[in-house]
């Protein structure tokens, strides 16, 4: 049998062939599409692999050729006019038939409609699980939607009532973010933060250094001019704990200065709305906060906002 190299250096320019012939960049929108696909179609092989009902197994066996096809549907070029006869449709029927079952499965589950907040009211974690709550209530997703406020430990209290407590919660979600897989992966607390399952990601938000309204404070020079001349005198708010997220933020803004980020006298509060009414009371001179917490009260004239992140 002749060998066959497993190689062909067609695409060392970058490029690689539809099936319709054409060339396109390996990250043209066609290529993540089905390579998308190929990777859900390995996760159904290794569900797959499990002990299912048999009509589990008939229905996955089927959806994964249904992806197939789907995949060799992406890799035409319609504007070619080239569609080779062995290719099938996917149909409407298909569509409904996939839907059905999806609605199927979704009615053996417990529904999801109770959230475990690890921080207090009027924080960022709080407004994230009242939103995303309210969210699914109005889409009919569900039929009603409870909060539970669980705060400290710099979530490591919710985080180990969910894995203790985990066979009385299905029907439990909580908001994890950043902050919490720190202190997971740095010992804070011994709960690990890998045997929580992700379900979804609901937001995603900058952050702000914020000053208030009658604050001599008017741009970051300013705020850096006032830490150079009495840095013990500069506290820098935030609604999570030593090691969270707003303290990190204040810390690399610090850093970006030149100045240490150890340094940066920093005092935590125990959720985002008790860090507000700090600087609105004058107990701290700033505060690192979530945009998303800031905007409104900015745009009502409480306070400014005097630098955001970005991903330049």
């Amino acid at each position: 049998m002749k060998k066959i190299k497993v190689y062909t250096k067609t695409g060392d320019d970058g490029t690689t062939g539809l099936l319709s012939g054409q060339r396109v960049n390996k990250h043209h929108v066609r290529i993540k599409a089905y390579g998308t696909i190929d990777e859900l179609n390995a996760w159904l092989g290794l569900i797959r692999d499990a002990d299912l009902l048999q009509e589990d197994e008939k229905f996955l066996q089927q959806l994964q050729k249904k992806l197939m096809t789907l995949g060799a549907q992406l890799s035409i070029d319609e504007s070619s006019g080239t569609s080779p006869k062995f290719i099938q449709n996917i149909t409407i029927l298909d569509v409904t038939n996939i839907e059905k079952e999806i609605d199927r499965i979704t009615n053996l589950l417990e529904p999801l409609n109770h959230f475990v907040i690890p921080g207090g009211a009027g924080g960022g974690w709080d407004g994230t699980a009242r939103g995303t709550g309210e969210a699914l209530t109005n889409a009919g997703l569900v039929g009603s939607a409870s909060f539970e406020n669980m705060s400290g430990g710099g979530g490591g209290k919710a985080i180990g009532y969910l894995i203790e407590n985990a066979a009385s919660n299905h029907g439990t979600l909580m908001v994890n973010s950043t902050p919490i897989v720190i202190r997971s992966l740095t010992g804070v607390f011994p709960h690990n933060f890998r045997d929580l399952t992700l379900v979804a990601g609901t937001i995603g938000d900058y952050a702000a250094l914020v000053v208030g309204k009658d604050s001599s404070l008017n741009s970051m020079g300013d705020l850096m001019g006032a830490y150079r001349s009495d840095p013990s005198g500069t506290a820098i708010g935030g609604g999570s704990v030593p090691g969270g997220m707003d303290h990190l933020v204040a810390a690399m803004v610090m850093q970006a200065a030149g100045e240490d980020p150890t340094a940066v006298k920093y005092i935590p509060y125990d959720a985002g709305g008790d860090a507000m009414a700090a600087l609105l009371s004058g107990e701290i001179n700033a505060l690192s906060t979530g945009f998303s917490e800031a905007v409104a009260l900015a745009q009502a004239g409480e306070v400014k906002i005097l630098g955001v992140t970005s991903d330049a």
